[in-house]
């Protein structure tokens, strides 16, 4: 990435907003470096229990990222631990997103990366992703995630800007049947 951006305005949980294409910027840029600079190999984003210190994301690693990403983004003054902590959250869905779409690419398709130029920092980790996403364990955690999933009631169906993208469109059709002479019901 080049350029610097400067995010002029953040939500109360630390999400940057203004400028949106300041704002568009940052969130790509994060998932840009949790693909290239967090290994598949690692299962998990933060530790649940000290038995799992060989499989979760180093702290140093999503410090380095957080640092990278400062490079080219200046926040407002006094929010940046408040935006720290929301990427950090992002960032782990970022990096679940990252193995759930190489999963679904390449080892529920039978297929093998051919590591061109965009995935060339994953082949010495593939081995290991390869291993542990065909193992009882893997199969395990698959299923189980696969069980929970089938209890959720409620399907998100606002779309990837969720509320923030939706409100403005329901408050222009508002504004429109308001200027029609048509009082919605929802009004009040």
């Amino acid at each position: 990435m080049e350029g610097r951006y400067i995010i002029t305005e953040v939500a109360h949980d630390g999400e940057p907003l203004t400028p949106t294409n300041a704002a568009g910027k940052y969130i790509r840029e994060s998932g840009c470096l949790v693909r290239d600079h967090i290994p598949i190999s690692c299962r998990l984003w933060k530790f649940n229990n000290p038995n799992e210190q060989g499989i979760v994301v180093p702290e140093r690693e999503k410090e380095l990222i957080w640092h990278d990403l400062k490079q080219h983004f200046t926040l407002l003054e006094g929010s940046e631990e408040l935006v720290k902590k929301w990427t950090l959250k992002r960032m782990a869905t970022q990096f679940q997103t990252v193995k759930k779409n190489l999963t679904n690419t390449y080892i529920k398709q039978g297929k093998t990366s051919k590591f061109t130029r965009e995935f060339a920092k994953l082949k010495d980790h593939w081995d290991s992703f390869l291993e542990y996403k065909c193992s009882e364990l893997g199969i395990q955690w698959v299923r189980r995630n696969k069980e929970n999933a089938s209890k959720k009631i409620y399907h998100h169906t606002l779309g990837q800007a969720g509320y923030k993208g939706a409100i403005p469109k329901w408050h222009k059709m508002e504004v429109d049947l308001l200027a029609r002479g048509i009082t919605p019901a929802t009004i009040n």
